[in-house]
Formats: C-alpha cells, sequence, structure tokens
C-alpha cells in the first residue's frame, strides 16, 4: 500500500500492484478542514494516522474508506 497527501486535504490510498501511470486510488479518506502535514502506519496494522494544517490528528482505518 501506498499512502499519499496534500493540501486538498484528504489522504489517498493505492495499491502498488495495480500502479502504472493510468492508475486511480483504490480509497480515500476525507475529513481534515486544511491541508495534510504528515502520514504514519505501520506494516502489520491496519490504521494510517495524518495531521494536518488545522490541528488535528486523525486516526483511519484501512479496511474502511471512501
Amino acid at each position: 500500500m501506498i499512502a499519499t497527501a496534500g493540501d486538498a486535504g484528504y489522504v489517498r490510498l493505492w495499491d502498488k500492484r495495480l500502479f502504472d501511470q493510468n492508475s486511480k486510488p483504490i480509497g480515500c479518506y476525507v475529513g481534515h478542514g486544511s491541508g495534510i502535514v504528515s502520514l504514519d502506519f505501520k506494516r502489520h496494522e491496519y490504521q494510517i494516522c495524518s495531521s494536518s494544517k488545522d490541528w488535528t490528528i486523525k486516526l483511519w482505518d484501512l479496511r474502511k474508506f471512501n
């Protein structure tokens, strides 16, 4: 899994097995009110943590996404 984020305020989740120049994210996490500055996740857990410029930290479940 690859996670990307930016000033749009959401996290995109990608499957690196399906990754090419025409690929689309397999999921998206929406909830921050401002840009995301940091992402962190562990290899064997189903969670990802994001921190934002709006001073919030969110913990996302990788098994559930929009």
